[in-house]
């Protein structure tokens, strides 16, 4: 399926259209026709191969499913921000739910986002947050983590610029 979606596809589009009709005074029926073929055919080739898939991330890397599951409730029990010098202080009403199908969840006292996660091959934990306080968002929010260390009550998830420590519920 073609995702005519991009707003570089239908600049593209538009701009063969408008190509096309200034190239019609010039052609005759036969040739006009061809070439709004050819016009079309190149831009509905350029939208499929930008287009992005769901396993994929910003930079464009394709990730691949590395097939394992996480499953139960963790507290966030520490973080680590390295924008500020001091550990920050421990939101232990924080809860993140993983279960077997790949669905997530994070609640605190006000706010729930819910979406999917999977494992990559290399180790990391990308959850993608689809549904925040029970309305979909435009487009999934990606959050990356490397699994740094996972024991049976305890886990350590790395990101760009924090650390955050879970603990099993």
């Amino acid at each position: 399926m073609i995702d005519l979606s991009c707003r570089s596809c239908i600049s593209l589009l538009l701009t063969s259209i408008e190509t096309f009709g200034r190239l019609m005074t010039l052609f005759r029926k036969g040739a006009t026709r061809s070439l709004l073929v050819v016009c079309t055919a190149v831009v509905l080739a350029s939208c499929a191969s930008t287009r992005s898939s769901p396993a994929g991330n910003d930079s464009g890397e394709r990730l691949e499913d590395s097939g394992r599951r996480l499953a139960g409730d963790f507290v966030v029990a520490g973080v680590e921000d390295a924008y500020r010098d001091k550990p920050a202080q421990t939101q232990s009403s924080v809860v993140l739910t993983f279960d077997e199908n790949g669905h997530f969840k994070r609640q605190d006292n006000s706010r729930i986002e819910e979406g999917v996660y999977l494992i990559a091959g290399s180790g990391d934990l990308v959850i993608y947050i689809e549904k925040v306080n029970g309305e979909y968002l435009t487009a999934a929010r990606v959050e990356r983590y490397l699994i740094d260390d996972q024991r049976d009550d305890t886990m350590t998830l790395r990101g760009p610029s924090r650390s955050l420590v879970l603990r099993r519920r």
